[in-house]
């Protein structure tokens, strides 16, 4: 068992947390979409991650003094929902992944917004292990002596991003905006921004954008016949979709060309001479 899974597990086992519990999912359980993920955040922060313990040492604190107590540390950069914290922000049940477990912590692919981080994947059912350094979005609950990871299983509540410009910042702002409007108009609004995107042309963004958008309208829940793209959109719809594959492509070409690296720093990590 990784290290992750073994620290989960331990701190279920031990203290009954919220991480470990959330694994057990129900039958009819469903994922969040991330618009609904931006309507339940009580904030969601642009933050950079700039320190906490090592897994060590959070199983040491699940096992010294539980519930876990192990935390990162955020320095908060921008607010895309609610005020933007004065001074950092410790966010539970989160540590820092050394240079052995960076396949846990690789940084989240940027043209990938329908899938959370893998390490949401990996026995928890929702991301703890981050790098010391990346910029995050991080979708928090607000409680009464701090906040809490809004970490629904295998939900997209922490990924990293480039910049401040990214695809997943840009869209969580628009759902914000939608959000925002009478409940009544946040459908039309949906359907208005993605057809601009979709004409917006060369525009990788914004056409993953756009399909991101096209998820969101798919799950609404009420008639959806007059969701699609108008009369004389379909070529634009058609290059919605080769952008989107064409992401999947590149997003194949980096999650190999990482595993690639992984497997040459152990490589040389196991042929190096110890002292």
């Amino acid at each position: 068992m990784k290290l992750l899974g073994f620290l989960i597990a331990l701190a279920g086992s031990v203290t009954g947390s919220a991480a470990a519990q959330a694994c057990s999912v129900t039958d009819d359980y469903r994922v969040p979409t991330n618009i609904e993920l931006v309507a339940q955040a009580d904030m969601i922060l642009l933050a950079r991650v700039d320190g906490g313990p090592g897994v060590e040492e959070a199983l040491r604190l699940v096992q010294e003094n539980p519930p876990a107590p192990y935390a990162i540390i955020i320095a908060p950069l921008l607010a895309l929902k609610g005020d933007l914290p004065e001074t950092s922000i410790t966010i539970p049940e989160t540590y820092i992944a050394t240079p052995s477990e960076y396949d846990l912590a690789v940084p989240s692919n940027p043209y990938n917004l329908r899938e959370a981080h893998a390490d949401a994947f990996s026995g928890g059912c929702a991301r703890s292990a981050f790098l010391e350094g990346r910029t995050v979005v991080f979708f928090l609950s607000e409680v009464e002596d701090g906040v809490l990871p809004m970490s629904y299983p295998f939900s997209r509540w922490a990924e990293d991003v480039p910049s401040q410009d990214a695809p997943w910042v840009r869209a969580i702002r628009i759902y914000a905006d939608v959000l925002e409007l009478p409940e009544a108009e946040r459908q039309a609004s949906l359907i208005a921004t993605r057809d601009q995107l979709l004409a917006l042309e060369d525009d990788l963004d914004a056409g993953l954008i756009a399909a991101d958008i096209d998820r969101q309208l798919a799950d609404w829940d009420r008639d959806m016949q007059d969701a699609s793209p108008s009369d004389g959109d379909d070529a634009a719809y058609e290059a919605m979709r080769d952008m989107e594959a064409a992401a999947d492509d590149l997003a194949r070409e980096m999650e190999e060309a990482v595993e690639e690296a992984i497997r040459e720093m152990e490589e040389e990590a196991a042929t190096s001479p110890r002292e």
